[in-house]
């Protein structure tokens, strides 16, 4: 359990190691599990992705030259007719020793027109851009791909409604998908809140809201589904939103990422978010050889603090030891051990292999009106309480309505 908002743990963003010799026809993603896929190095067409601060920076970044990484990026020089402009359009000083000439400053310039489109939509939000927000617009205005790797809470969606804003400029739709139902609700409100209800449309397992609008929120089968099916729904088609794209790290559904990503049209640019993604650099590789240009930003700052805890007979307790400082350790914390330790004495200890299991009562489950209400004594409601099945979630309404 985790005071913070954010979404089921689907993986642990462990960096996952692919074997040589998996078969599979066209290339296929790192994320994939062991014994499924492995990786296809290179950079592919469209020039080569940078590391989020340990790379070169992905060439061709539209007009005005290439822009630089995230949070630790040095200038990029030679853009346009000699000068050097960084991310964020705030030039650093030209390589180069002596005055700036003509020639780089009217570059410089144009680089910074370029990024108009970005400065306008910041001063929209009403709040400065994060550096990797702002590389990660860039990159799309530039007519790239991103993979877009930060933590929870840290605003990759900011960088899907630059996108989103773009795509309607040039007359083209947008899609937003996600891996469940549950989430594709959440954004269809929060898109219909910020472009207009007649602009946005949602489809689902279950619902079809206006499928040809501007705007349409889908889970990810469902794309994949119109790929196969209905090649007049991708007309006029500019962005795709994967968000989540880790989940193509899963078994079972992973395949559904994979079949996306390669079977989309290559005027089709792509977004793809995620918080657990590890090996954002190896997996931004496999997607520039299968999507064309695409640039990885990766931040590590997490602005939302995540607290883990584990709600016990006693209570609610910290999952690691917290520290004179506030902050939490990386070490458990004793109480739990020493409560489960307790526990297991009480109820005569762990059972020998193949004996039948003797001594106290069966530890029952805490109920779920019981979470709520020690979520609510903490002062850490609004929750999200995953239950994952729909007659689930119909029983765990029907307990805290009772």
């Amino acid at each position: 359990m985790s005071s913070g908002h954010g979404h089921p743990p689907q993986h642990s963003g462990d960096l996952v190691e692919p074997p040589h010799d998996a078969a599979h026809v066209g290339p296929v993603s790192p994320l994939r599990p062991a014994g499924l896929a492995s990786p296809v190095s290179g950079a592919g067409p469209g020039g080569s992705v940078n590391s989020a601060g340990r790379a070169s920076p992905v060439s061709g970044a539209g007009p005005g030259g290439s822009v630089n990484s995230a949070d630790r990026a040095s200038p990029v020089s030679g853009v346009g007719l000699g000068g050097s402009v960084n991310s964020a359009g705030r030039a650093s000083p030209v390589s180069g020793v002596g005055p700036v000439s003509p020639a780089a400053a009217y570059a410089a310039f144009r680089a910074r027109q370029a990024l108009a489109p970005v400065e306008a939509f910041q001063a929209s939000l009403g709040f400065a851009l994060d550096q990797y927000q702002w590389d990660a617009c860039a990159g799309l205005l530039g007519g790239e791909s991103v993979l877009v790797a930060a933590p929870t809470g840290a605003g990759k969606t900011v960088v899907a409604l630059f996108g989103i804003d773009q795509a309607r400029a040039a007359q083209r739709r947008a899609f937003f998908t996600t891996p469940i139902k549950a989430l594709s609700n959440q954004k269809f409100r929060e898109l219909s809140e910020r472009y207009g209800a007649q602009q946005v449309g949602l489809l689902t397992g279950d619902q079809s809201i206006r499928p040809d609008a501007p705007v349409v929120v889908m889970t990810t089968e469902v794309l994949r589904n119109m790929l196969y099916q209905d090649a007049s729904a991708l007309a006029n088609l500019g962005l795709v939103i994967l968000d989540e794209v880790h989940y193509l790290a899963d078994r079972f559904r992973g395949p559904v990422w994979e079949e996306v990503l390669i079977q989309l049209p290559q005027t089709v640019q792509v977004a793809a978010l995620s918080a657990t993604v590890s090996n954002a650099e190896e997996f931004g590789e496999w997607l520039s050889v299968v999507r064309g240009a695409v640039r990885v930003v990766v931040s590590d700052v997490r602005p939302v603090p995540l607290w883990q805890h584990v709600l016990t007979s006693e209570g609610l307790k910290d999952l690691y030891a917290p520290l004179a400082s506030g902050e939490q350790s990386t070490r458990l914390n004793a109480e739990l051990i020493l409560g489960a330790a307790g526990r297991s004495r009480h109820r005569g200890g762990p059972a020998r292999r193949g004996a039948r299991r003797s001594g106290g009562p069966r530890a029952r489950p805490i109920p779920r009106f019981a979470v709520v209400g020690a979520l609510d004594k903490e002062a850490l409601l609004p929750a999200l309480y995953f239950v994952f099945s729909r007659a689930g979630c119909e029983a765990a309404a029907e307990q805290c309505r009772a």
